[in-house]
C-alpha cells in the first residue's frame, strides 16, 4: 500500500528525534481489513495477515515477536496470535460474538479479554491459558471494553458504561475506570466526562493514560494523569479522533482520525504538542499499535 512518504520522513526527522517505530495496523486497501506493519526507519508497509475475515484489537506481546488479534468470523470471534518469525497463526478462544482481546500480559500466559459467557453486553475477565482459568473483574450488567494492564499488572483500566443510551446520551454513558486486580471489587472512577469515554491506555512508565472522549458524534483524544487528575483534550474537537496507543518510549501517541469520511493514522508529540499525519492512504488507514522494541 502506498503512504505519503515524504510527510513522514520529515515528521520523523522533526518530531520523532531519530527514534524509529514499529507499528501494526489494519486496512481494507484489499478489500478486506488486513493487518499491515509499518517500519519508520525504512519508510516501508508490510503485509502480515491476509484472510477473508476482518481482523481488529490488536495487541503485541511484550518481545515484539507475536501479534495477538480479534478475527471476526461468521457467527463467532477468535482471539489469534500470529509469529513474526514462523509466520504461522494460532487460535486461543474462539466463542460468542462479544468475545474481543483488549491486552496480553508481560508474560504471554493471561488474555484481558470482553465475553458474553455471564451476560450478553460483555464484561471483562483475565484468562490464564496454562490452566483454562477464567476470572471475572467486571459485573455491572451493562458494557465495558478496551481493559488494559498498567506496567506492574496490579490494576487494569477500562470503559464502563455507567448509564443506557436515551434521547440525550445516545450512546449512553460510559467512564474511565481502574480495577484493582487482586481485588477487582476495588474500583475507581477515573472520568466524570459524560458521554463515552472508551479505549484508554497506560503511558509506558504508568504516569499517564489515554483515551477518547465521544460526546457530539466525534470523539477526542485525552491525556490524563493516572490518578484521573489534570484531563486535557489534545486533539481539540478537530475531526473525528480514537484508538490512542503510546509509543514504546513515551514520546508519542498514535491514534486514528477520521477526516472526510476516511480514517488515516496520526501522532502527537508529547513534547512539542504537535499532530501530524503519519500513516495516510485512500483507503481505511486504523488502530495503530506500536511493537515494542526487543
Amino acid at each position: 500500500m502506498k503512504t505519503n512518504l515524504a510527510l513522514t520522513l520529515a515528521l520523523l526527522l522533526a518530531a520523532c528525534t531519530s527514534q524509529n517505530y514499529e507499528l501494526a495496523y489494519v486496512n481494507d486497501e484489499n478489500g478486506k481489513l488486513d493487518i499491515f506493519l509499518f517500519d519508520s526507519k525504512n519508510i516501508t508497509d508490510t503485509l502480515l495477515i491476509s484472510s477473508e475475515n476482518t481482523k481488529y484489537n490488536m495487541v503485541w506481546s511484550s518481545d515484539g515477536k507475536s501479534l495477538y488479534y480479534t478475527e471476526y468470523k461468521q457467527g463467532s470471534r477468535s482471539i489469534m496470535r500470529y509469529n513474526l518469525e514462523s509466520k504461522e497463526n494460532e487460535e486461543l478462544l474462539s466463542d460468542t460474538l462479544t468475545l474481543t482481546l483488549n491486552d496480553v500480559s508481560r508474560d504471554g500466559k493471561t488474555l484481558l479479554v470482553s465475553s458474553g459467557r455471564d451476560q450478553v453486553k460483555g464484561e471483562i475477565y483475565s484468562y490464564h491459558q496454562p490452566t483454562k482459568e477464567w476470572f471475572r473483574l467486571t459485573k455491572n450488567e451493562l458494557y465495558e471494553s478496551g481493559a488494559k494492564f498498567s506496567p506492574d499488572e496490579s490494576q487494569v483500566i477500562a470503559s464502563i458504561q455507567t448509564q443506557v443510551g436515551d434521547s440525550i446520551y445516545r450512546s449512553g454513558i460510559a467512564e474511565i475506570f481502574q480495577i484493582n486486580v487482586p481485588n477487582p471489587i476495588n474500583q475507581k472512577q477515573l472520568t466524570s466526562l459524560k458521554h463515552f469515554n472508551a479505549l484508554p491506555d497506560y503511558s509506558p512508565n504508568g504516569e499517564q493514560i489515554a483515551f477518547h472522549h465521544c460526546d457530539t458524534g466525534n470523539c477526542d483524544i485525552y491525556v490524563m494523569n493516572a490518578d484521573g487528575s489534570n484531563q486535557v483534550n489534545i486533539t481539540q474537537g478537530i475531526d473525528d479522533n480514537r484508538w490512542p496507543r503510546w509509543s514504546p518510549d513515551g514520546r508519542v501517541l498514535a491514534f486514528t482520525k477520521t477526516l472526510d469520511g476516511n480514517s488515516e493514522i496520526y501522532i502527537w508529540n508529547s513534547s512539542t504538542k504537535e499532530i501530524t499525519p503519519l500513516i495516510t492512504s485512500p483507503k481505511r488507514d486504523e488502530i495503530a499499535e506500536f511493537r515494542p522494541k526487543n
